[in-house]
């Protein structure tokens, strides 16, 4: 056997018994595998429970998570004009939205639904404390007409940017007959201001 072939057989030796072994990044995300597709999926870690229950990000906590309200978030809601949490019937609140204006002032949509109603609010809130504005944005209830009263009204808004909101309030006309006819009674447009006051144009 020559010398050369001596070295090509080393080669493909040491080749067949070493092999890359790639170790982990120190940064990399935590993952799992999934079980059904064998694929690797980023977990991603739970959410921390903000401390201050008084603040708007405990607010929407627990929004997000259809969780019971506090006594000092059912007080502030139950302190604002027009509004009050039903207490002859089973409610839920959920959030539709939340977005940031500027440093200090914040909105955030939220439904609140009885099985039979369904409405949407609007509040802007400063320092993550004070509610500043409140719009009721939609009205989806269920149908309440009579022989005598065939009209049905509903109202529904369309976000038209971070700052301005357009509201359309409906009458059906003879509802759930053969002359039914939804007609428009009024658009309003909401404008939020840096102060966070939403006001009508």
């Amino acid at each position: 056997m020559t010398p050369r072939s001596l070295i090509t057989i080393s080669a493909i030796f040491f080749s067949c018994n070493t092999g890359h072994v790639k170790t982990p990044d120190a940064g990399a995300v935590p993952t799992q595998d999934s079980p059904a597709t064998g694929t690797i999926t980023a977990v991603e870690p739970p959410r921390a429970i903000p401390a201050d229950t008084t603040s708007s990000d405990y607010f929407i906590y627990l929004l997000e998570n259809e969780k019971d309200l506090n006594d000092h978030w059912t007080k502030k809601l139950n302190a604002l004009d027009d509004f009050l949490l039903p207490t002859y019937t089973p409610f839920h609140l959920s959030l539709v939205r939340n977005w940031i204006i500027n440093d200090s002032v914040s909105v955030i949509i939220f439904n609140l639904g009885t099985g039979t109603d369904s409405d949407e609010y609007l509040l802007t809130v400063k320092n993550k404390k004070d509610i500043v504005s409140k719009v009721h944005i939609e009205d989806a209830a269920d149908a309440d007409v009579t022989e005598n009263n065939k009209d049905y009204y509903y109202m529904e808004y369309q976000q038209v940017d971070n700052r301005k909101i357009k509201l359309f309030k409906h009458i059906i006309l003879n509802y759930d007959t053969d002359k039914e006819k939804d007609s428009m009674m009024a658009v309003e447009n909401w404008v939020i201001r840096d102060n966070g006051m939403a006001v009508k144009k």
